[in-house]
C-alpha cells in the first residue's frame, strides 16, 4: 500500500504515527485530506502495527470523510492514540472519543 499519511515510529514496539494535519475532503489541490483514504491506510496499518497514533490538527471538514475514519478506529484491533497537536474542531473533535486514548 503506498503510505500517504504514516511513518514508522519504533519496529521493536510495532509502533507507527499517522498524520491527520488538515481539512477532511476531497480537493487534494486545496490541501484537503481524502478521509475515505485516510481509513484505508489506517485499516492496513492495523493489521501490521499493535499501536497506531493519529496526530491530529485539523479544522474539521465533510462528515462524511470522518467518520470513514471512526468507524476503522473503531473496529480497529490496534491501540488508537488520537494526539491532538493543534486543533481538533468540528468533524476533527468527533474522531477524539473513537481512539483508546487521547492526548494533547
Amino acid at each position: 500500500m503506498d503510505l500517504k499519511f504514516s511513518k514508522i515510529v519504533n519496529r521493536d514496539r510495532r509502533a507507527v504515527e499517522m498524520m491527520l494535519y488538515g481539512e477532511l475532503g476531497e480537493d487534494h489541490e486545496k490541501g484537503q485530506i481524502n478521509g475515505h483514504y485516510f481509513a484505508r491506510e489506517l485499516n492496513w496499518l492495523a493489521r501490521e502495527y499493535d499501536e497506531i497514533k493519529i496526530r491530529i490538527n485539523s479544522d474539521g471538514g465533510m462528515v462524511t470523510h470522518g467518520l470513514s475514519i471512526v468507524s476503522e478506529m473503531m473496529a480497529s484491533t490496534a491501540v488508537i492514540i488520537a494526539q491532538v497537536d493543534g486543533i481538533a474542531a468540528s468533524m476533527a473533535a468527533v474522531l477524539l472519543p473513537a481512539a483508546d486514548k487521547v492526548t494533547m
